[in-house]
């Protein structure tokens, strides 16, 4: 062999690798799962040979012509893998987040009665409420939201039902309270006891038993993502309106 044509067989050869550089960057990227393996077989023709199983992307198997013929594709998908990969993890860490964030409550004690728990307000519940529902929403028009969009909205709806839950709950036990603290200061008119004090009775029992519900669970996830928590709620919430109306009356 001449000199010169071993200088240009090796100068492909150089060539050929550089261009195999990007393509195995692309092939070894973690974000790949099966079914960008299966986009690339279904687009490039004779991609049958290649598996996310291999272990080591030998360069005779990376210079064969089917993929340097379709580096761009094969960048496409990889490109494509990272960006799913990112709504993959989001929607992992909005689920890890959900389990973490816990109710906070305190202890009151009206006169001559039992402890009673009261929810506090939480900020960081709505905080990370505004957060995950914007995140969602970017999820929902990025373009790589397919394989995800069954989660998506599912993660809508939960945040929804949490956000309700949360703030039914607060205005039902503001109204309780306030309730409380009227028949605190009646306690010398039995006419008014006993006409509004018996049917009082009932709904804070039916409330304490929520709240010692919602208490024992261990995240605001398990406590407030059920839809029939929102409408229970909005169901007390009306009845404690009537409550109030008569105690004015």
């Amino acid at each position: 062999m001449k000199q010169s044509e071993l200088f240009n067989l090796l100068t492909d050869l150089v060539d050929n690798f550089q261009k195999t550089i990007p393509i195995i960057e692309d092939l070894k990227n973690h974000a790949l799962r099966e079914r960008h393996w299966t986009q690339m077989k279904d687009q490039i023709t004779n991609m049958e040979f290649l598996t996310p199983h291999h272990q080591e992307f030998n360069f005779e198997l990376i210079s064969r012509p089917e993929l340097l013929a379709n580096d761009a594709r094969i960048k496409d998908i990889s490109k494509k893998a990272v960006n799913e990969k990112k709504i993959e993890d989001g929607l992992e860490e909005i689920r890890l987040k959900w389990q973490n964030i816990k109710l906070n409550f305190t202890e009151i004690q009206f006169k001559n009665e039992n402890k009673i728990y009261k929810l506090s307000k939480e900020q960081e519940l709505e905080n990370v409420f505004n957060q995950h529902t914007e995140l969602l929403g970017y999820y929902k028009i990025s373009g790589y939201e397919k394989y995800f969009l069954k989660d998506i909205e599912i993660w809508e709806k939960k945040l929804t039902n949490i956000i309700d839950s949360f703030e039914f709950l607060l205005q039902v036990q503001k109204k309780y309270l306030n309730l409380k603290e009227a028949f605190s200061l009646v306690q010398d008119s039995p006419l008014i006891l006993n006409t509004v004090q018996g049917p009082f009775k009932n709904f804070e029992k039916n409330f304490i038993r929520l709240i010692e519900k919602i208490r024992n669970k261990t995240s605001v996830e398990e406590a407030l993502s059920n839809p029939e928590l929102a409408k229970d709620l909005a169901k007390l919430d009306r009845n404690f309106e009537d409550r109030l109306r008569k105690i004015e009356d």
